[in-house]
């Protein structure tokens, strides 16, 4: 999950910093602007998958801490119930329309419900509250991790066969924030390292499950804390540090890092990623990355979450803006 919550190297000997890749500032007329979808009044929509142009599905929580859900068909966003009465959905994935994840609390502890295509299928997480990161590779091959490590405790990850969760030990003093797959041989966990409890950044740190266990990951040494990940592909993977205003993604080609640019301007903070196109990410509502230079678009805050829409160069984003009325309005947005 993003804001709201909202990875070879040790594998592979050679997996060292590439060359900077030339940049440079492409008009604004080339961005894929955003336009809004959907709106909904006084609430927050804090996560958003999709599986194709035809489904996707945004996960929120509106006033009065009423959990909400929204189906997209291919023509319109429609309110779909939660999973069950009282269940606040903080995390949705999916890797096909019959297989939908959502996370969050639930009669006082985490719960995942699976969404079958017809109905919804109870499990129970051992994260309490179900707040964290989550990726869905199949029915049988989904992962769950929390990030709370501040007290200096080991994060634990989760794991589900498609009959039970098993708890998977994370290495110490990595505090996870970024948490993504594309096979199941290609699940990625991405953060720092942390040095002492309390002490909220560290060298950047990256994790790939290989064998039944977590193989630490060669990267271009920097410091960070927000570090957010994308597995495309094996041969496609990128980390992007976050609480920086210019960062500088790193991209795994299969053989090598390379460390894109810095933008030529400023990016939100903590900005929302997205793979765009074959070889580029999107870094928040305003740049990206199209694989041979940055772009940028009209200034707009960024959503909590975006998700690339498969088969196609668009991307779907949600969050919560600042409305005249209302203070605060959740909406969706899609990106051609």
């Amino acid at each position: 999950m993003a804001a709201m919550t909202t990875a070879t190297a040790v594998v592979c000997s050679g997996v060292l910093a590439g060359p900077a890749v030339a940049s440079e500032t492409s008009p604004r007329s080339q961005f894929p602007v955003w336009q809004v979808v959907w709106r909904g009044p006084n609430a927050g929509l804090g996560s958003v998958t999709a599986t194709g142009p035809t489904d996707a599905w945004a996960a929120g929580i509106a006033l009065g801490a009423r959990g909400y859900l929204l189906h997209w068909d291919g023509r319109r966003w429609r309110t779909r119930a939660v999973p069950a009465t009282g269940m606040l959905p903080l995390v949705v994935r999916a890797s096909s329309p019959s297989n939908v994840w959502v996370f969050g609390p639930y009669r006082g502890s985490g719960a995942a419900f699976r969404w079958d295509g017809s109905r919804w299928h109870q499990t129970t997480l051992g994260a309490a509250g179900g707040f964290g990161e989550a990726a869905v590779l199949g029915p049988s091959d989904v992962w769950f991790a929390t990030p709370d490590c501040s007290s200096g405790a080991v994060c634990p990850a989760y794991h589900w066969n498609g009959s039970s969760w098993a708890k998977v030990t994370l290495p110490r003093r990595f505090v996870l924030t970024g948490l993504s797959g594309s096979s199941p041989r290609n699940i990625w966990a991405a953060g720092y390292l942390q040095a002492r409890p309390g002490v909220f950044q560290g060298p950047v740190a990256a994790y790939r499950w290989r064998n039944g266990s977590w193989s630490a990951v060669r990267l271009p040494r920097q410091s960070g804390s927000r570090v957010s990940v994308a597995a495309v592909a094996p041969s496609n993977v990128w980390i992007v540090m976050g609480l920086t205003a210019r960062p500088r993604p790193l991209h795994w080609n299969g053989t090598r890092w390379q460390r894109l640019p810095s933008p030529p301007q400023a990016i939100s903070v903590i900005p929302p990623i997205a793979p765009f196109g074959r070889n580029g990410i999107r870094v928040g509502a305003t740049a990206l990355w199209n694989g041979r230079s940055w772009q940028f678009g009209p200034s707009l805050p960024d959503g909590w979450d975006m998700a690339s829409i498969p088969g196609t160069a668009s991307a779907w984003m949600v969050g919560a803006w600042p409305a005249p009325q209302t203070g605060l309005t959740a909406e969706v947005r899609l990106s051609r």
